[in-house]
């Protein structure tokens, strides 16, 4: 009878367990379907999955970012997002629709629909001054809200808008009986599962809103099909990309797919748009030349200058085909042993605004028409000088990623004006900043099948004008070379993203977090220059990184806001004397933080700042001279570092002495690398004060590996150490086995970088006297910055391509990145 009491007993509290723990997961009333409570007459819809995310990478890892940071709209973003900064993380992850209407009575006013999680919805409710009523809109108010919005709480949706009647009347709609977009349905079928951010656009008729500049101007990139253009978007260092579907889309009647490319070689470099699309089909031109016709503008002295370029298979064809058009009486003229002649017959196929015959231009496969006879003094002499478009470094490399064989190709340069070229008049939009200090805009309709186009999208920031300033290496920069004011730099990570950003310290000490874009997230100053580069840890074992950063007085601890961590920052009782390192020993987020010092000592502080219990290393009777280094071998670790004399410090990571070395450093050497060796010794590797690079066991005799390095680091991949080094001539790797390779670098070497990407090594190299270059494995340079400045070579985006990224004394900084191979 006791045992069946006791069991009902168990049994009752554990069902009663189960009642307290799946009550709070009950089912509760479904939020409303924030796309069925679209306004009517929606034009265009920005989807953002995580808004928290969708902003950051925008914001912190874009140029764009950074070069529209002055538009109203987002202006307004970024207070707000500074005010709900106390908030961010529990609204993360919440889902937003972002409409807009056509513009007319007052329908182009943004209307903003946010899905929250009741903890999100209580922490955005936080951040308000005044209380709500579900139903009722209240006026924003508080610090960072936008001036003039109101907020309606509806089914589980938050509705914003700077109408409350609007969002009254959004409220009001009944979304379970609204006739719902069969089409924007179908667009939206398209739309990627893992794009930061997703753009509806309803195409055909330009919006009211759309029709002044530069929208009007802008919407000319786009199909003119009357439908839903469905795009996903990711925002990159460099820009921003989309590519989507066109729904429904007009039949392309079988035009095929045209390199872009080729083109380039013909057309002057001063074009600043074009335009590839596919003849009329009724055309009666066909028979001598491609089905496509490339159209081409350039700023004049007087107006647009303009071209039409068209490709034909035969050229003794073409001039045969020419010949028969021109009239018998038509002009001619030579300029630079060609023949430009005016061709009334080729009127309707150039397409070129006035009322003159177009001057033609024959150069092997290609004949070019000119609106006038200076334009086409202008081709001609591009075709003799090599000044094409193709040979535009800048340009060629752009397209040259971007571009694929496609049914349609738009190109313009935004910075350059080519915005307001798409019109054969050329009226000048002005300076339209920001706008017009944009880089480029890329569109091509990729193929059409089953009444869907396929689109790609690209929009790159302003290219930055070459700079005097020379170069400056941080390791070498001295007080008296204040040219740039940067005296270090580095790449991080933004752990919120998983991009990479830029920690910047200038020469009054101030440190401050970047974007690959420029902006500055936060400063903080410090009391002198960094002892080497700054380290990233985990405090709090939670995935969030802090800056690790080392002056000669005090050692910091900073968090993603710029804010000190507690504990941090810690005064030094005698200056430290070489870079700060900090280790992990078992991968139980135990961290060991190691400061060497002027007075002999090597510190061993704990992640709370606070100093480690049974640390035994003794005083050095000089100063430390290097970084202390770790080394696991067979189970056990080897902690090294050197003092001012050359004597090397082989310890256990208790700070007891492992051994006594014989090995002893020159004068002034500086340890690079410590790596395995055959059984249990252990290499070290270092630099001499002349610049030789020299390796040895700590029992062996040295052995020099370079004469003179220009610059040296070392790779950690994993687990496996590598040392890097250039000379003026080469670039050297040096594996964890010994074994050493080389390749070949053209000209003289001055400065490199170096950074592995998958499974390559790639390389930043900078020439004396030159900028820097991208370079592969095989020692060829892939691409070039023209900026000039301190540089960071990283894999920005963390998809498998290196970045090199150019700090130049004015503007943003300068991502370079290698061009698509050629097809």
């Amino acid at each position: 009878m006791r045992r069946a009491v006791i069991l009902l007993v168990l049994l009752g509290l554990t069902g009663f367990g189960a009642w307290q723990l799946l009550r709070g997961l009950r089912p509760t009333t479904p939020a409303a379907d924030p796309w069925r409570s679209l306004p009517e007459g929606t034009r265009a819809v920005l989807a953002l999955p995580d808004a928290s995310a969708a902003w950051e990478r925008w914001s912190h890892g874009s140029v764009l970012g950074t070069a529209l940071k002055d538009l109203p709209a987002l202006n307004a973003l970024e207070r707000m997002s500074t005010a709900l900064a106390p908030v961010r993380e529990r609204l993360a992850g919440s889902p937003v629709l972002a409409a807009w209407g056509d513009g007319t009575d007052g329908t182009g006013e943004v209307v903003v629909i946010a899905t929250m999680t009741a903890d999100a919805r209580d922490a955005w409710m936080s951040a308000l001054t005044q209380r709500t009523t579900p139903g009722t809109p209240v006026a924003l108010a508080g610090e960072g809200m936008p001036g003039g919005w109101h907020m309606l709480e509806h089914r589980g949706l938050l509705l914003f808008g700077p109408d409350a009647d609007r969002l009254r009347a959004m409220a009001a709609r009944d979304a379970r009986t609204a006739t719902p977009d069969s089409l924007l349905q179908e667009a939206r079928t398209t739309l990627g599962a893992h794009a930061t951010a997703h753009l509806l656009l309803r195409t055909g008729t330009v919006p009211a809103w759309a029709k002044a500049a530069p929208w009007r101007d802008l919407f000319s990139a786009l199909p003119t099909d009357a439908g839903w253009l469905a795009l996903d978007l990711e925002p990159r260092a460099e820009g921003l990309i989309a590519s989507g579907v066109l729904v429904p889309a007009a039949s392309s009647d079988g035009s095929a797919a045209v390199d872009p490319l080729p083109a380039l070689r013909v057309l002057p470099g001063e074009v600043r748009w074009l335009e590839q699309v596919s003849l009329p089909t009724d055309t009666t031109f066909t028979d001598w030349h491609d089905a496509t016709r490339v159209l081409a503008r350039a700023n004049g002295p007087n107006g647009p200058l303009q071209w039409t370029v068209l490709h034909a298979d035969d050229p003794m064809d073409a001039a045969l085909a020419v010949g028969d058009l021109a009239a018998g009486q038509a002009a001619r003229r030579e300029h630079r042993g060609k023949l430009m002649m005016q061709v009334e017959g080729l009127r309707e196929l150039a397409a070129l605004p006035g009322d003159s015959a177009p001057w033609c231009v024959l150069h092997e496969h290609w004949c070019l028409l000119a609106s006038d006879s200076v334009a086409a003094r202008l081709a001609v002499d591009a075709l003799v000088d090599g000044h094409t478009l193709g040979n535009d470094l800048a340009v060629a490399a752009e397209l040259a990623e971007l571009a694929a064989p496609a049914q349609g190709t738009w190109w313009c340069d935004l910075g350059a004006g080519g915005l307001a070229l798409h019109r054969p008049v050329g009226d000048s939009l002005g300076d339209l900043r920001p706008w017009s200090e944009l880089g480029t805009l890329f569109v091509q309709r990729m193929r059409t099948t089953g009444r869907k186009a396929y689109l790609s999208i690209a929009l790159r920031a302003g290219r930055i004008r070459p700079q005097a300033t020379p170069a400056m290496r941080p390791e070498t920069v001295t007080p008296s070379t204040v040219d740039q004011g940067i005296a270090h730099v580095q790449a991080v990570r933004n752990h919120v993203n998983g991009t990479q950003e830029l920690l910047v310290q200038d020469h009054a000490g101030l440190l401050s977090l970047r974007t690959p874009g420029g902006r500055v997230l936060w400063q903080v100053p410090l009391d002198g220059p960094l002892l080497g580069p700054a380290l990233q840890v985990d405090r709090y074992h939670n995935g969030k990184l802090q800056v690790l950063s080392l002056t000669a007085r005090t050692l910091y601890l900073i968090d993603r806001n710029g804010r000190a961590v507690d504990g941090f920052p810690v005064k030094l009782a005698a200056e430290a004397s070489a870079p700060v390192a900090c280790f992990d020993y078992d991968g139980d987020g135990q961290l060991r933080i190691l400061v060497p010092m002027a007075d002999g000592r090597v510190l061993n502080l704990a992640a709370d700042g606070r100093p480690v219990k049974g640390w035994e290393a003794e005083q050095a009777s000089t100063a430390i001279a290097s970084s202390v280094h770790h080394l696991r071998v067979r189970g056990k670790d080897h902690l090294l570092y050197a003092d001012a004399s050359g004597t090397l410090h082989h310890l256990d990571r208790r700070g007891v002495r492992r051994s006594t070395p014989r090995l002893k450093l020159p004068e002034a050497a500086r340890p690079v690398a410590v790596l395995p060796a055959t059984g249990d010794a252990v290499t070290v590797v270092w630099r001499t004060s002349d610049g030789g690079v020299q390796e040895a066991t700590l029992d062996g005799t040295p052995r020099s590996v370079a004469r003179i390095a220009t610059a040296i680091g070392q790779v950690v991949d994993g687990k496996v150490r590598s040392v890097w080094w250039s000379t003026t001539d080469s670039l050297f790797v040096r594996d964890a086995g010994g074994r050493v390779k080389g390749v070949a670098a053209a000209g003289d070497v001055e400065d490199a970088r170096t950074v592995r990407s998958g499974d390559r090594l790639w390389w930043a190299v900078r020439r004396k006297g030159g900028s820097w270059s991208l370079v592969d494995e095989r020692g060829r340079a892939v691409a070039e910055a023209t900026a000039e400045g301190p540089a960071v070579l990283t894999d920005l985006e963390r998809d498998g391509r290196p970045d090199l990224v150019v700090l130049p004394a004015e503007g943003a900084p300068e991502v370079v990145r290698q061009a698509a191979p050629e097809r």
